[in-house]
Order: C-alpha cells, then structure tokens, then sequence
C-alpha cells in the first residue's frame, strides 16, 4: 500500500479536479480521499470553484494555474500564521528566562545587607545588588507576616547577567513602619532560608556620610 501524505494529496488536487493525471495517480488519490475528511473538503470546494469558471468557446482559461494561485494563497496564510505563533512562543521563552523574576536567590550568595540610622532617626538597610559572586540581583519582593515580620526576598531570572559595579539597594525603616506597615522584624530571605537584618529594640551604628548622602539623594 502506497502512503501519501496529505500536503502531496493537496498539491497533485488541481491536477486530479482537471482530470489530467494518470490512472494510478488517480487511484491513488481517491483511496486517499476516501478516508481523509480534510482533503475531501478541499477537493469538493476545488470542484465547486472548478464549476464556477467560464467556459465560452474561443475562450482559455487557464484552470491549474487559477487553482494553484488559490493554492498557495492559502499556504501563504498558513505560513504567516505559523511564523507569528513561533515568533511569540520565542519571544515568551525569552522573557521567561531573562526578565520574569522566578529564582529565589539563596542567603549563602547575599552579602548581609548593613543597617544603620539616619540622622533624622530613619533605620536604612543597604543591601547589595549583587550576589557574592557579582551576578546582578533583578529584585527584591516584600513578605509580610501577620506578626510583623517582613522577608525582603531577593530573585533573579534563569539566566543571570554579571554586574560588577558597587551599588545598593536602600530600604528604610520610619517610626518601626516599613512603608505603610508596622513592622516587628527583617529578615532577608525566605521563612526557610533567612538571615535577620534588623529587629524592633535593635542598637543600631548611625549611618556614614556615604550613605546619608546616597539616600538624601534618593528623595
């Protein structure tokens, strides 16, 4: 038994509604159309538009070539459509692994972030943003607890980015608030992997002049 695919069935239609193919080719098809309800379709609207064409006398009309243009219209559709779903499966693949924030980063590659007090009493914690091995943090979500406790959780993208530059991440702490939530205790991390930045009752260092002018700067 001879397979064809259905793409050859659909290319050699043209050639089967005009009656122009040889007695094996013919047989074949047919089989093929017996069993395929999707060439069947095609072939039944080929005839329909087949039917459709001027038939005067002293007339050409140019029937294959009139299907074929019907042909590849349609696989010039099925081509744009398939290279659009590609494109935004790649660019969904691209995003996911660069810019959504789905790693959470473990304690043992942070520097402990520093705390200290301002001198208008503001508690700062400076935390760095990078790892210890210089891959660039993309953020930093905030988990709070019923019991004022708070997790700063650093995350980052499947695929890291180096950054070698010195530079921080300020947050501060106002009158035991951070934000606009009163809060117990910071920890860094997650509830299973933390480290304890600062608690209410903390002696804290003041601030250095580097770091009052960076966060003055800050607004």
């Amino acid at each position: 038994m001879n397979i064809v695919d259905c793409a050859t069935i659909k290319d050699l239609l043209p050639l089967y509604v005009d009656d122009v193919l040889s007695k094996e080719s013919k047989a074949l098809i047919s089989g093929h159309l017996a069993t395929c309800e999707s060439c069947k379709t095609d072939f039944h609207h080929m005839q329909t538009e087949f039917a459709k064409l001027p038939t005067n006398d002293g007339e050409t009309f140019d029937v294959l070539k009139s299907m074929k243009k019907k042909l590849f219209k349609q696989k010039a559709v099925v081509a744009v459509v398939a290279c659009a779903i590609a494109v935004a499966v790649i660019a969904g693949a691209y995003f996911g692994l660069t810019e959504w924030n789905v790693v959470p980063i473990s304690t043992q590659s942070l520097d402990t972030p520093e705390v200290s007090e301002l001198a208008d009493g503001r508690i700062v914690v400076s935390m760095s943003v990078t790892t210890t091995d210089n891959i660039l943090i993309r953020a930093v979500y905030f988990d709070f607890s019923d019991d004022g406790t708070v997790y700063l959780t650093p995350k980052n993208t499947i695929f890291t980015q180096t950054w070698k530059s010195v530079s921080y991440s300020d947050f501060l702490i106002k009158d035991g608030r951070f934000g606009e939530r009163e809060i117990t205790t910071l920890y860094v991390g997650t509830p299973n992997d933390r480290v304890l930045v600062w608690e209410k009752g903390m002696e804290v260092p003041p601030a250095s002049a580097a770091v009052e002018e960076r966060v003055l700067g800050q607004g």
